[in-house]
């Protein structure tokens, strides 16, 4: 499992396709959006190729993407790894894996959510929280904790059936960094790969040194 993060730089070059590789629909997709919502798109195809390009091979360039939905990727008519993709303001995370069950979420921690309301889906979810992930961290980032888990076990289900298997157990596991939280769905028990796309790195950013147990049968997508 890779998992890649990027984290949108301000000027209007970030605004043009450039050399992505888009498919018409893609195309058609992009030009249908403006603004910050318009680069994280970009930015999460090019994350996403680049993705499917080091856990599946040959360059980003070649690899077809559905233009949006759960990713699909096809390489030479042959089906690729199985993706997932998180944004959240000018944060983009994208995921790779060579089997279904690969969910991801990322979500910026100076949001003004109804963490209240959060909370009550979480319990109508009955995936009960694993605390404490880090003991000393505070109670806004322990709460996006469980909740970027939960949205990555969700995108984690929809994979697991889109490719007609039946929903079981996945390991979820938590970066937790400055200004964001993210989670990433696994179906096996190895630790996922961390990389850095463009300027910066991930050295603000802590693992959680555990995974938790999601059961994604106890789910309704």
């Amino acid at each position: 499992m890779l998992v890649l993060l990027t984290r949108l730089e301000p000027g209007p070059e970030q605004d043009r396709p450039g050399s992505l590789a888009l498919s018409p629909l893609e195309a058609a997709r992009a030009g249908r959006l403006k603004g910050l919502r318009r680069r994280q798109y970009l930015a999460g195809r090019r994350l996403l190729r680049e993705a499917c390009a080091r856990a599946g091979g040959g360059p980003p360039a070649a690899w077809a993407l559905s233009a949006e939905g759960l990713p699909l990727a096809r390489r030479d008519g042959q089906p690729g790894p199985w993706l997932s993709l998180a944004h959240s303001g000018d944060w983009v995370a994208a995921a790779a894996g060579p089997q279904p069950g690969v969910g991801l979420d990322l979500e910026r921690r100076d949001q003004a959510r109804d963490w209240k309301g959060l909370h009550r889906l979480l319990r109508r979810w009955k995936l009960p929280p694993a605390r404490p992930a880090w003991p000393m961290a505070p109670a806004e980032a322990a709460f996006l904790g469980d909740w970027t888990r939960y949205e990555a076990a969700y995108k984690a289900c929809h994979s697991l059936l889109a490719a007609g298997r039946r929903p079981g157990m996945v390991r979820a596991w938590t970066l937790l960094g400055k200004d964001a939280v993210l989670s990433v769905c696994t179906p096996d028990d190895a630790v996922p790969a961390w990389a850095w796309l463009g300027p910066g790195g991930l050295r603000e950013w802590r693992r959680c040194p555990r995974p938790w147990t999601l059961d994604l049968s106890r789910m309704r997508p």
